[in-house]
C-alpha cells in the first residue's frame, strides 16, 4: 500500500533558542506540515522573532496564564510564586495558622485552580493537567486542556 503524505511532525527542542532554526527548516521542507512541540516552544519572544516560520506550531505546556488574572499576565515564573503563596495563605486561613493544621490542610488539597494552571495533587503528587497551546497570528492561545486519567 502506498503511504500518504506526512501531515505532522513532533519536534521537541532542547531550548527556545532553537525555535528559529528548527521552524525555518521545517517550513522549507513542507509549509503545510503541522509542527507539534514540547514546552520549550512556549516562549513568546522567540515565537514573535520567528513569526513567519513558527506560525501554527502546537505545543504542550503545564503553564498557561489567563490574561488579566489577578494582575498577572504572560507565561511567567511570577505566576508560579503567586499560586504557591495564595494556596498557602488560603490553607493558613482555613487552619488557624498552626503548623500541624497547615500540613494537614495542604495534604488534603486535590485540585487547585491557580493563575498559571489548573493543578491536581491527586496522582502521586504530580500535576495531571496539561495545556495544548498554539502560536497563531502572533498570539499564543490555549486550544485544549487535557487531564491524565488511568
Amino acid at each position: 500500500a502506498k503511504m500518504g503524505a506526512l501531515q505532522a511532525v513532533y519536534c521537541p527542542i532542547a531550548s527556545s533558542s532553537e525555535i528559529g532554526a528548527v521552524s525555518s527548516q521545517l517550513r522549507l521542507f513542507d509549509s503545510r506540515l503541522a509542527v507539534l512541540g514540547s514546552d520549550e516552544w512556549n516562549d513568546d519572544e522567540e515565537l514573535d522573532r520567528n513569526r513567519n516560520s513558527a506560525d501554527g506550531v502546537i505545543f504542550s505546556s503545564d503553564r498557561w496564564d489567563e490574561e488579566g488574572t489577578h494582575g498577572i499576565s504572560g507565561l511567567s515564573f511570577e505566576s508560579f510564586g503567586y499560586d504557591a503563596a495564595s494556596l498557602v495563605f488560603r490553607c493558613i486561613a482555613d487552619t488557624g495558622a498552626t503548623r500541624a493544621g497547615l500540613r494537614h490542610t495542604l495534604s488534603g488539597v486535590r485540585v487547585y485552580d491557580g493563575v498559571h494552571s489548573r493543578i491536581s495533587f491527586v496522582e502521586r503528587r504530580v500535576n495531571v493537567f496539561l495545556h495544548i497551546l498554539q502560536y497563531k497570528g502572533g498570539f499564543v492561545r490555549k486550544i485544549a486542556e487535557m487531564e491524565y486519567q488511568k
